[in-house]
């Protein structure tokens, strides 16, 4: 079992690094690039989606696809919520920081990433040290 959780993780690409290197090379918009990112892409999301397939224990197969695609449903339609509402100034911000070298779209969702696991944790120890306090 850990052989196949290291092959699997280890199996992800590199598409965070290649899409600022092929956007800055002007290869983005070739169907070259798109191959690439849609490889890519496929690449980033097949291990995971295999990792949470074939390592749990908790749930059956059947109802890990169902997790699976209750998951995928609601990421399309947040994202067809999100391509419907783009506030002009808001991307006309980002598509400038973008091509910075600071990258300040990527430094929020970093950020957005780093608070959801924060409140996830304070949530899961919030829990913890009430279990322990109930009289039991």
């Amino acid at each position: 079992m850990r052989r196949s959780m290291v092959t699997l993780a280890l199996s992800t690409t590199g598409l965070g690094i290649l899409m600022p290197v092929f956007r800055d090379s002007g290869e983005l918009e070739t169907p070259f690039g798109r191959l690439i990112v849609a490889a890519g892409t496929v690449g980033e999301v097949g291990p995971i989606i295999a990792m949470s397939l074939l390592l749990s224990q908790r749930y059956s197969t059947w109802q890990e696809f169902g997790f699976l695609f209750a998951f995928l449903t609601i990421v399309a339609v947040a994202v067809a919520v999100g391509m419907r509402a783009r506030p002009s100034r808001v991307l006309a911000f980002l598509g400038r920081e973008m091509h910075a070298s600071t990258q300040l779209p990527v430094r929020i969702s970093t950020s957005d990433a780093g608070g959801v696991v924060r409140a996830r944790r304070r949530n899961s120890d919030s829990r913890a040290s009430s279990a322990h306090s109930r009289p039991g």
